[in-house]
C-alpha cells in the first residue's frame, strides 16, 4: 500500500506521473497577484505535432527560458510538461532572487579555478539576478518583484569570523558586515545570529507568478506548450530524437532537458546518476502580530539564510506572514509525514522564540537537484542532446539565465569560460546508494550544526 505521506519521488516512481504532485498546496497558490488558473499558460488539449526542430522537457524556469530564447529567434518549439506549468519547484520555492546556485562559494571558485574565474564566476551569477528583474520589467510581469538585501547569517561565533573575513579580505566582492552588536539592535528577535553579511543584488518575488509571466513570454514568441504530457522513453533516431509522451510520439531535431530535480531515473539514468534529487520544505505561519514582527526586526525586504550545513532560510512576507524553510525527508515515501513539519516548526521557535506557539497555515515541499560536484551544469550530453540541472536550491536567477544559455549552446552559440558551462558532468560513485549517502551526511550534518 502506497504511503499516505508520500509524494513523486525520481528515483523510485515508475514513471512520471501526469500531474504529479497536483495535491501539493503551497501559500503561493493561495496569495499573491496570479489570477490565471494553474496551468493556464499551457494547455493539455493542444494536438501533439509529429515533429517540432527544438522539443524542451520541462516547464519550469529553465524550460520556459530556453523556450522564450529559441522562439525569439525563430525557431520551433515544443515545451512538454508532465504536469502544469512550474508543476515542480518553479512554482514552491521561497521566491528568493540571489546571485548564487550550486553549494560552491566564491572562494571554493577562487581556490579550485583561479581569481579571474572566480570574479568572472560572480559576473555570471549577478547577470542572473539581471536577466530575471529585465524580464519582469520589459513584460510588465505582476510578480511582487522588489529589490531586496540577502543576509546571510552566522549561526556561531566562529562563523561569524569566517564572514567578517571574507568581508574583508574580497573587497572587489561588495559585501557589508553586520557585527553581532549590529545584528542584536537590528534583529533583536533572532537566536544564533553572531554576525552576517549583507549583499546585493537581490530581490524578492512571487515565485509561481513569475513562472507564470515566463510561459506567457514563450507563448507570445510562438512556442507551444503542452501539460499534462510527461516523456516516457527517448531514443535517437538519424537526424534527431523520437520521445514518447502520454499523447504519442514526437519527432525533434534538438532536445533540451530541462526537468531538474524531477527527473525520472528511468528516462535518461546516465544523467540520473549525476545528480541527487533533495527534499526541500517550506511553513508559513499565521500572520504576525505588530509586536512580533517588532521583535523579531525583519522588513519584507531582507532575504535571511544561515550558514549551516543544512540550512535554514525565511522571509517576512508582504501580507505579514513569516516564510520557513530548510531540508525535508530523503525520499518522497515520507515527504509529508507530520515528523518534518514539526521539526521545521521546531528549529524556527529555536531560531525566534518569539514565535513559539504561533499557527502554521501552509506547508509543502519539493525536489531539488544537487549535483555530484555541488557546482551546476549547462551541457551538451550527446550530439544534439542537452540539459541544464543542479541549482541546489538557490536558482531561481541563475536557473532563468541557464535556460537562456542552453539554448544559445543548443544553437551554436559561444558562452562564457566558466566551469559550469565547460565541464562534463560527473555521476555520483556508487550512484545505487546515493539516498544512503543523503542519509549519513544529514546526520553528520545534524551533529555539526548543532556543536
Amino acid at each position: 500500500m502506497a504511503s499516505p505521506y508520500a509524494v513523486y519521488d525520481p528515483l523510485c516512481s515508475p514513471t512520471t506521473a501526469r500531474n504529479h504532485d497536483r495535491d501539493i498546496s503551497s501559500y503561493w497558490q493561495h496569495n499573491g497577484p496570479l489570477t490565471d488558473t494553474p496551468g493556464s499558460a499551457g494547455t493539455p488539449c493542444i494536438r501533439l505535432p509529429q515533429h517540432a526542430e527544438f522539443v524542451v522537457v520541462g516547464a519550469g524556469y529553465t524550460g520556459l527560458n530556453a523556450a522564450i530564447e529559441l522562439s525569439q529567434r525563430g525557431h520551433q518549439v515544443v515545451v512538454l510538461e508532465a504536469g502544469d506549468v512550474a508543476a515542480g519547484c518553479s512554482s514552491r520555492n521561497a521566491g528568493f532572487v540571489l546571485p548564487s546556485s550550486g553549494r560552491l562559494s566564491l572562494h571554493d571558485y577562487r581556490r579550485h579555478y583561479g581569481a579571474e574565474c572566480a570574479d568572472n564566476v560572480l559576473h555570471e551569477f549577478n547577470q542572473g539576478v539581471r536577466h530575471v528583474e529585465s524580464l519582469v520589467k520589459a513584460h510588465q510581469i505582476e510578480c511582487d518583484w522588489q529589490s531586496a538585501s540577502y543576509v546571510r547569517v552566522a549561526h556561531t561565533p566562529a562563523h561569524a569570523a569566517a564572514l567578517r573575513a571574507l568581508a574583508d579580505n574580497d573587497a572587489a566582492w561588495p559585501r557589508h558586515y553586520l557585527d553581532s552588536a549590529h545584528m542584536q539592535q537590528r534583529y533583536g528577535g533572532l537566536r544564533h545570529a553572531h554576525g552576517a553579511l549583507q549583499q546585493q543584488p537581490a530581490a524578492r518575488v512571487h515565485p509561481r507568478a513569475l513562472a507564470q509571466g515566463y510561459a506567457n513570454i514563450a507563448l507570445q514568441a510562438g512556442s507551444l506548450i503542452k501539460t499534462s504530457c510527461p516523456v516516457t522513453a527517448l531514443s535517437a533516431k538519424k537526424g534527431g530524437y523520437a520521445l514518447q509522451t502520454a499523447e504519442g510520439e514526437i519527432q525533434a531535431d534538438k532536445v533540451l532537458m530541462c526537468s531538474n530535480g524531477y527527473l525520472q531515473r528511468s528516462l535518461l539514468p546516465a544523467l540520473s546518476r549525476c545528480q541527487l534529487p533533495a527534499l526541500s520544505s517550506i511553513i508559513v505561519t499565521a500572520p504576525l502580530s505588530d509586536g512580533q514582527r517588532e521583535s523579531i526586526g525583519l522588513t519584507d525586504r531582507e532575504l535571511m539564510m544561515d550558514t549551516r550545513l543544512l540550512k535554514y532560510y525565511y522571509r517576512l512576507l508582504p501580507d505579514g506572514r513569516l516564510l520557513f524553510g530548510g531540508r525535508g525527508a530523503v525520499q518522497g515515501s515520507d515527504a509529508n509525514h507530520p515528523r518534518y513539519q514539526q521539526a521545521l516548526r521546531q528549529a524556527m521557535y529555536t531560531s525566534m522564540p518569539v514565535l513559539k506557539g504561533i499557527a502554521v497555515d501552509y506547508s509543502w515541499c519539493g525536489w531539488i537537484s544537487v549535483s555530484a560536484d555541488s557546482m551546476p551544469r549547462v551541457c551538451e550530453l550527446d550530439t544534439n542532446l542537452f540539459a541544464s540541472f543542479g541549482y541546489c536550491g538557490a536558482g531561481i536567477s541563475f536557473s532563468s539565465l541557464a535556460g537562456k544559455r542552453l539554448a544559445q549552446r543548443a544553437l551554436g552559440d559561444r558562452l562564457a569560460a566558466l566551469p559550469f558551462y565547460q565541464l562534463p558532468p560527473r555521476s555520483f560513485p556508487m550512484a545505487r546508494m546515493r539516498r544512503l549517502g543523503q542519509r549519513l551526511y544529514y546526520q553528520y550534518a545534524r551533529l555539526r550544526d548543532a556543536w
